[in-house]
Order: C-alpha cells, then sequence, then structure tokens
C-alpha cells in the first residue's frame, strides 16, 4: 500500500518529514531575545535608579525645608523676647509688647554672631541684616518701628493717609519716680485713647486715662520726671502722619516696658515681618526675604 513500509519495530504510517532549520538561524533568533531581555533588563534597572535618584532628591529638600522652617521659626522666636507682635485670627487688634531695658542694637549684634557659630554647626549659611531701629512691616501698610538710641516708638501708615485705627490702649511701665503729669484735650468723639501709666517706682504715681482726641490734629500725654524730663505720648498729627502714634523718653531712660494695642477699622489677612533681611541657603533650599515676625 502506498504510504505504508515495514519498519524495525513494524508496519507504521510515514509522515511527511519537517526540515530542521538551520542552526545558524537559531543562534541568531536566540541572540536578539536575549539582547532584547537585557535591554529591557537595563531600562528597569535605570528607571529603577531614576527613580531611587528623584526620591533622594525629594525627600533631602523636604528634610531642609523642614530644617529652614525651624530656623526662621526659632529665630522669629528670639527676636519676639525683645519685640513682639501678635494679631490674633479673629480679632480687628494688632497687640505689640516690647521689652525696653534690652538694648536691641547689642542683642541683634551677638544674635548675629550666634547664629553665625549656628550655620556652622548646621552645615548651613544663615544670615542677617540688622540696623536701628527694629521694626515691623505689616502687609496692610502699617510700620512699628523702635528706635533704641532715640529712645522712641512710632507706629504709622507708610502708604499715605491717616492710619486705619479706631482705638489705641497703651500700657506703660517706668522703674524711675515720675513728678507729674498732664493729658491732652479729649473730645465727644474721635479716636480712642487709653493710656495706663504704672509708676514701679512710685505706685502712688500710677494713673489711668482714656478720651477721644482728634486725629487730625496733635495731641499728647505728658509724663514728668526731676531734672526737667519727660516721656511724651503723641497720637493724632505725629510728623505731618495722621492718626500715627509715637512714645518718646526725653532726658530719661525710665520706661521698663511699653504694650501697645491698635483696634484697626477691619479685619484683613495680615502678613507682618520684621525689617531684618535673612537668608538661609541648604541643599536645594534658598530662602530670601525678611524675618517673620511669627
Amino acid at each position: 500500500m502506498i504510504g505504508e513500509r515495514t519498519g524495525l519495530f513494524g508496519k507504521g504510517v510515514v509522515r511527511p518529514s519537517i526540515p530542521a532549520e538551520p542552526k545558524g538561524k537559531r543562534g541568531y533568533i536566540l541572540s536578539l531575545v536575549v539582547i532584547m531581555l537585557l535591554s529591557v533588563l537595563a531600562l528597569y534597572a535605570n528607571d529603577a535608579a531614576t527613580q531611587k535618584q528623584r526620591a533622594h532628591t525629594f525627600l533631602q529638600k523636604q528634610f531642609y525645608t523642614e530644617k529652614t522652617v525651624f530656623i526662621i521659626d526659632d529665630m522669629a522666636q528670639d527676636v519676639r523676647s525683645v519685640l513682639s507682635l501678635d494679631y490674633p485670627a479673629d480679632s480687628t487688634q494688632l497687640i505689640f509688647n516690647e521689652n525696653l531695658v534690652v538694648n536691641k542694637s547689642q542683642f541683634l549684634a551677638n544674635y548675629s554672631d550666634f547664629i553665625s557659630n549656628f550655620s556652622q554647626l548646621e552645615n548651613a549659611n544663615v544670615s542677617f541684616a540688622y540696623s536701628d531701629p527694629l521694626g515691623i512691616l505689616l502687609s496692610n501698610g502699617l510700620v512699628y518701628t523702635s528706635n533704641f538710641t532715640n529712645q522712641q516708638i512710632d507706629l504709622y501708615n507708610s502708604i499715605g493717609g491717616a492710619a486705619a485705627i479706631t482705638a489705641y490702649y497703651m500700657s506703660i511701665n517706668s522703674s524711675q519716680a515720675s513728678s507729674a503729669y498732664s493729658l491732652p484735650t479729649f473730645m465727644a468723639n474721635g479716636t480712642l485713647v487709653f493710656l495706663n501709666f504704672t509708676d514701679l517706682a512710685k505706685p502712688s504715681k500710677s494713673f489711668t486715662a482714656s478720651g477721644f482726641v482728634d486725629p487730625a490734629v496733635p495731641n499728647q500725654f505728658d509724663i514728668k520726671y526731676s531734672g526737667n524730663n519727660h516721656v511724651y505720648v503723641n497720637i493724632g498729627l505725629v510728623d505731618g502722619r495722621q492718626n500715627s502714634y509715637q512714645m518718646q523718653q526725653v532726658g530719661v531712660t525710665a520706661l521698663a516696658g511699653h504694650s501697645l494695642i491698635a483696634n484697626l477699622t477691619t479685619r484683613d489677612g495680615l502678613y507682618a515681618a520684621y525689617n531684618l533681611p535673612l537668608n538661609i541657603t541648604m541643599p536645594g533650599v534658598n530662602f530670601i526675604d525678611r524675618l517673620p515676625t511669627r
């Protein structure tokens, strides 16, 4: 029968034979597969290395960003020990508190040296500039300055026009005995002023006084000391600026503490910073701005 034959082990069907692939072609395909596999592995390894580097860079930047924020907060807290500003979010009040005993120029000079040593320990570059007066700049245009050399404090609107303030509440502590005082002329309306003067050396000379003053004219509290020395509290027209505030010590450095609360006409989302230009440089992070008050 056609297609049948007797084999070595018996009768069977003879199937068409498939030609074997040349050995060279099979080697080429295998080599190509190996190359493709190695290429995929190389791409994967390179991508993994890139992702790892990105993750490392991100974590490093996050670490130094958090470290920068910590340094800023720490510095602000230190400067707040001599001059601070609080402005509660649910209030229209600005609250300035100041230590008048500390020589701010010397304090900032010593603090600059401390920051320089701190920078070396932290492997960072931290520096700031300072000058007298030490001031606070607010985003609504108000400026508070404390001049240690002249023993004078000012609060005014730096962008023109009267300061948008409805009331001033002052609290002043004196470490030296005063002798007498005089008050401004109060009115039926205007800017409300309230002065609480505490004479720590002679409590009987302590007093409080309050009333409304015309914000467009000069108004003065005069606290007198021996030897024709004075502490002046001026509210209203001060140095050509309406509804401003000024405290001066003339011939005497009697005041130990000073607190000023200013009631704003509107509630604003304020930002405030000291007039202390600050520069912090770390890997991947560079902060250049004034030191925030908080």
